[in-house]
């Protein structure tokens, strides 16, 4: 703060400075958050490691109960009425519409879920964001999701598939968050694989970086965030490929990972859409692949 020095005594929110003889009260958290340039992340004070580790808690809390619940409830899509598929494909019924019509009853429920949890977190949450951009979010968490629930109740058995969608999903959300300590999003980043690895993997990898780019880029330049000095996003190894829209303050929002989190869940759609097509074609008394291309 230059030769600014803090008075003596100091109460409530504010902080009084006194610069060139003149009284100014400054918000605790910008004196709490002033640093060095270029020092390293051990050396960063203690409000900004806190800020950012509560927001990393919050946010992979949260996205980890949501996904979850949503991925175990998304099994029953073609795991329990994998038989009666069976039964009406046998009969002559269209997979594909099938498939389709599946999808589309699913992503309505889904949906819906996805719409009032984000309500609730919200308003817990007490954002400075706006509403719309929670519902994005949860939105797409329970987009991608899902595509992994219609691949892994098409490709495990009946028997072990809700602890092991279960297990996958809150190993892969906790681990590859990127909020902890051994794989921070530096060092996701850092790698071309691991980023692609993780992305296709972890929806709390992209629901983490969202919450904390869209609530920290709503706060003035002195908290550090938007300031292109101190430019804590670039330190901590957020939004990376996109820090001049990270480092612009503004409390509409962060939206870069809505592509990301679209693809993969298509992507994964699509992976069902070929194990439904190509596995147990026995039980719907179809040929199997092999031989319905052989020509002989």
């Amino acid at each position: 703060v230059g030769s600014a020095y803090l008075a003596a005594n100091v109460s409530g929110p504010f902080i009084p400075i006194i610069e060139e003889d003149e009284v100014i009260n400054v918000p605790a958290e910008v004196i709490m958050n002033i640093t060095i340039p270029g020092a390293e992340r051990e050396e960063y004070p203690t409000p900004f490691l806190k800020s950012f580790e509560k927001a990393n808690e919050y946010a992979m809390i949260s996205n980890l109960l949501f996904v979850v619940l949503v991925t175990l409830s998304a099994l029953r899509s073609f795991g329990d009425d994998k038989l009666m598929f069976y039964r009406e494909a046998s009969s002559g019924y269209s997979v594909s519409a099938f498939f389709a019509a599946q999808l589309t009853l699913d992503q309505i429920f889904h949906s819906v879920q996805a719409l009032w949890t984000a309500i609730v977190c919200y308003e817990l949450r007490t954002s400075l964001v706006p509403t719309v951009s929670y519902i994005i979010l949860y939105q797409l968490c329970a987009f991608f999701c899902t595509g992994w629930a219609y691949v892994f109740s098409l490709m495990v058995p009946r028997d072990n598939l809700v602890m092991s969608s279960a297990l996958f999903v809150s190993v892969c959300g906790t681990l590859l968050s990127g909020s902890l300590t051994f794989l921070k999003f530096e060092d996701i980043y850092e790698s071309d694989f691991l980023s692609l690895l993780v992305g296709l993997l972890s929806s709390t990898r992209w629901f983490t970086e969202w919450i904390i780019v869209s609530e920290f880029k709503a706060l003035p330049a002195q908290y550090g965030y938007t300031d292109d000095t101190l430019n804590y996003f670039e330190r901590g190894g957020y939004a990376l490929d996109d820090l001049d829209e990270a480092t612009t303050m503004g409390a509409k929002g962060w939206y870069f990972n809505v592509w990301p989190m679209l693809l993969v869940g298509i992507a994964l759609r699509f992976v069902a859409y070929a194990l439904i097509m190509l596995t147990e074609r026995s039980k719907m008394n179809k040929r199997t692949v092999r031989r319905y291309y052989c020509m002989d």
